[in-house]
């Protein structure tokens, strides 16, 4: 079941990418519920495969990072690879962004500081800024923050109220959803739902589970797009709300392409605003 449920929210992740006005949130929401599972399974496995004692930390330590290393690597050359053959269409495609430094080749080894200056740094694989911040919550969780049902509370008490701070203080979209405190929320919620297990079993037998979670998803795809203000969104999500209220912001150009039409890796990397890069956040000019 959690293999079928990775692999979607992968593909989710793979259709922003490709298509990004197009897929609007998904890739956002597909991130968190990643964050969401991990806290979960890392509840799961500290409670029931490693006693709370130095030896048993260790192997949980040892463990993750043998899930996590040799795959990595093994995409890392790959994409290194990819960019020395065909470095243009690496970059359109895959964001495949080869290190320029000593420095940035050793946080591309480890992962560990790939979500920092993440719109600035060189990294070979685009996405391993969220391995960076599921490797903290790994470390985190390992020294105690995801053993014990009222620590996980408090966590995730704590979370939350960082979050709505973030949104009721109006912070950008790129801090409440690629650092660690935005992520910080999810992953709690993932812990909780583990520590909560009974109650959640309760409430899941229960006839009102359904109707409420139709509710609360009708809820959050209305409102959800508003929290922050438009101009916490990524460019290609502003497109997509042009062309619903067709009122675009003064001093922007109208003639904008088409966020459903061609997937990005067919348009110009030197004149397509929705190419892959950190430009993403900054485009059009006017924000």
């Amino acid at each position: 079941m959690f293999g079928t449920f990775r692999y979607l929210l992968a593909l989710l992740v793979v259709l922003i990418h490709v298509w990004p006005g197009f897929m609007l949130w998904t890739g956002v929401y597909a991130v968190f519920a990643f964050y969401a599972l991990s806290g979960y399974l890392m509840a799961l496995v500290l409670d029931r495969s490693y006693e709370p004692t130095r030896a048993g930390t260790l192997r949980y330590f040892a463990n993750r990072g043998l899930r996590i290393y040799p795959p990595y690597f093994a995409a890392l050359v790959l994409a290194a690879v990819i960019g020395l053959m065909d470095p243009v269409t690496a970059r359109n495609i895959g964001q495949i962004h080869p290190p320029e430094n000593a420095l940035e080749w050793l946080r591309n080894l480890f992962i560990f500081t790939l979500h920092l200056e993440r719109a600035e740094t060189n990294r070979l694989i685009s996405l391993a800024w969220s391995v960076d911040i599921e490797l903290w919550f790994y470390v985190a969780m390992g020294l105690g923050l995801g053993r014990g049902r009222y620590r996980i509370a408090i966590w995730f008490l704590l979370s939350l109220a960082y979050t709505v701070f973030m949104v009721a203080e109006g912070y950008p979209f790129p801090p409440r959803y690629s650092t660690i405190a935005a992520a910080s929320l999810p992953y709690s919620l993932g812990a909780l739902l583990y520590s909560q297990q009974g109650h959640l079993r309760q409430f899941l037998s229960s006839r009102w589970h359904a109707p409420l979670a139709f509710a609360l998803f009708f809820v959050n795809a209305v409102f959800s797009p508003s929290i922050g203000g438009i101009r916490s969104l990524p460019g290609s999500m502003h497109r997509w709300r042009w062309r619903v209220t067709q009122s675009p912001p003064s001093g922007c150009s109208s003639g904008l392409p088409d966020p459903t039409g061609s997937p990005a890796w067919t348009e110009s990397p030197e004149t397509s605003p929705t190419r892959f890069s950190s430009a993403t956040y900054r485009w059009p000019p006017c924000w």
